[in-house]
């Protein structure tokens, strides 16, 4: 790919970094290349698609929508990047590289159900979310297709997840609560057996951090042999999905 910084009659001239940036960002973002660039020639470009079979973006050079340029590399591969991100963009020889953005952040999504949810006796349960809506979301990672179940990966990597149930209490059974992946592969389980004199609350937290391709998602299913429907409950700890993207890796 070749792509000139110079303006022509076609495309507007090229946003600089200018004062509104932190220098220190620049300085740190132009270590990740060698032979390391000025923060004078480096750009801010709106990203408005990535491709993550590629990992490679099309960015906006100075505001122009209607000139994008597709195939941008990345060379810092910590930099998780997200539609409308403010990346910083270097041309060396006829390639640009994104080094990353002066609005990074990670994919991340938290949710909670703020309600109970009700599981009947000796069978999986998928766990919904029902109309919660997530109290942090970087990257639209929920609610893609409309469903209420699942997280769905932006962009591939490490990813940890967890899923935070208390049950209420009871005196007997099996609790357990799993995270399974789109392709049926349980990739987490936390299980508990209750046989007690009194009753008492069960938590099950399973956890997983693990490689996940852009585009997989993960659902949490919940199971307990209480004799008779049983509940997750509502508390600032509980019916509660997390996950946050870690870093890069191969699968």
């Amino acid at each position: 790919m070749t792509t000139d910084f110079t303006p022509t009659t076609s495309r507007r001239p090229t946003q600089r970094a200018g004062p509104s940036v932190d220098q220190r960002v620049l300085r740190d973002l132009a270590a990740q290349v060698q032979p390391a660039p000025s923060p004078a020639d480096m750009r801010i470009c709106r990203v408005s698609a990535r491709d993550t079979t590629l990992r490679t973006l099309t960015v906006e050079l100075g505001g122009d929508t209607a000139n994008p340029v597709s195939g941008v590399r990345i060379a810092n591969t910590s930099y998780y990047p997200r539609i409308n991100d403010l990346a910083v963009v270097v041309q060396q020889r006829s390639d640009l590289y994104a080094l990353g953005a002066v609005n990074a952040e990670v994919g991340h999504v938290r949710i909670r159900k703020g309600a109970t949810s009700a599981i009947a006796n000796n069978t999986v349960t998928t766990l919904s979310m029902g109309a919660a809506s997530p109290e942090i979301d970087t990257d639209g990672l929920w609610g893609v297709g409309g469903s209420d179940t699942r997280i769905t990966f932006g962009w591939p990597g490490i990813w940890r997840v967890d899923y935070q149930a208390l049950w209420v209490d009871d005196l007997i059974g099996r609790r357990f609560v799993e995270i399974e992946d789109n392709a049926g592969n349980v990739r987490a389980s936390d299980r508990h057996e209750v046989n007690a004199a009194s009753a008492q609350e069960t938590t099950c937290n399973p956890t997983v951090e693990c490689y996940f391709d852009a585009g997989d998602w993960v659902i949490a299913k919940a199971f307990q042999t209480s004799g008779g429907p049983l509940s997750i409950t509502d508390t600032t700890f509980s019916n509660i999905w997390t996950a946050s993207w870690r870093g890069p890796a191969s699968p």
